[in-house]
């Protein structure tokens, strides 16, 4: 039996073949379509980093008369203050019916009468309740494969593009409040930053000022940049 090519048929029969290919071709593009249109041109707003608040606690007991707390307290004590001063936001708070010795216990570790907070709790025995709230980055969950890596004609953005930078970020900051409102500078480095910024911005080559070091000697000032207007 002769086989047939496509120029051998009927035009009618020619025309419902390249029908058929693009109504094909359109379904793969429809596919694709509802996998990416919900999807912004922006990976932050596909794969959102959020911080939320959360609260850290321990319960340690509280030493009779002039004792120490047992070993174990005491090392989970230190990892409770150590943790505070790292990521901490406002003051412990201090749920006991021994305030007094409780505080003595928070200053002789280094905590001032500000980053205290009492409440007297009767009924706890000799016990206190150590807490401090925190910011806490919530990530998102990556491995969203819904669009198609292949055939992709409008160039969309994959579903899954940016997820692990967003994730990794979150895991890596150490005060994930900082993604809201970063820290202000301070001390001696942040005059040289600053300094050094406003050179920068001006175009002036001064050297930055740092203490034990000797001052560069300050280079020429660059030519003006030179313009030129296409036509």
């Amino acid at each position: 039996m002769a086989s047939l090519s496509f120029s051998s048929l009927p035009v009618c029969k020619r025309f419902l073949v390249a029908l058929l290919g693009l109504v094909a071709l359109s379904g793969c593009a429809a596919t694709q379509n509802t996998a990416t249109s919900t999807l912004s041109d922006d990976y932050r707003v596909n794969h959102p980093l959020k911080v939320g608040r959360e609260r850290v606690s321990i319960t340690l007991n509280i030493p009779s008369g002039d004792g120490a707390p047992p070993h174990a307290d005491t090392q989970r004590f230190m990892g409770f203050l150590r943790d505070y001063i790292a990521r901490g936001h406002g003051a412990v708070v201090v749920e006991t019916g021994y305030p007094e010795k409780a505080r003595a216990m928070l200053t002789s570790r280094g905590l001032r009468d500000d980053e205290m907070t009492f409440i007297l709790a009767k009924d706890s025995g000799r016990t206190m309740i150590l807490s401090f709230s925190t910011n806490r980055a919530i990530v998102p969950k990556c491995g969203d494969w819904s669009s198609s890596s292949g055939f992709n004609p409008g160039n969309k953005i994959h579903s899954n593009f940016g997820c692990a930078f967003q994730r990794n970020i979150g895991l890596m900051v150490d005060d994930p409040g900082d993604l809201i409102q970063s820290q202000p500078m301070a001390a001696r480095p942040a005059f040289n930053s600053d300094l050094a910024i406003e050179n920068y911005t001006n175009r002036v080559n001064a050297p930055v000022k740092n203490s034990g070091q000797q001052a560069a000697t300050p280079a020429p000032a660059p030519a003006a940049p030179s313009t030129t207007t296409v036509k």
